[in-house]
C-alpha cells in the first residue's frame, strides 16, 4: 500500500490531494471495523474508496495534460 511519503514523489499531486486520498483509505479501515450488516458492504465500500482515489489521482493527469480535457 502507498504511504503519504511514497505519494509525495508523484509529480503533480498536491499535499491536499494526498490528504484526501489518505482520508478515503482511513474511511475504509474504520468502516471495516463495524459489524457486518450485509455481505456485500465491505466490497461496495472498497469500490467507492477506489473511485475516490481515481478521481483524486486524475486531477494530476488533468493538470499535466490540459490539452486532452475540456470541461464546460
Amino acid at each position: 500500500s502507498l504511504r503519504s511519503k511514497d505519494l509525495l514523489g508523484i509529480e503533480g499531486l498536491t499535499p491536499d490531494e494526498i490528504e484526501v486520498a489518505k482520508l478515503a483509505g482511513q474511511l475504509y479501515l474504520k468502516f471495516k471495523q463495524l459489524p457486518q450488516a450485509h455481505p456485500a458492504d465491505l466490497g461496495e465500500m472498497a469500490h467507492h474508496v477506489h473511485a475516490i482515489g481515481r478521481i483524486v489521482f486524475a486531477r494530476a493527469a488533468i493538470r499535466a495534460h490540459p490539452e486532452h480535457w475540456t470541461f464546460k
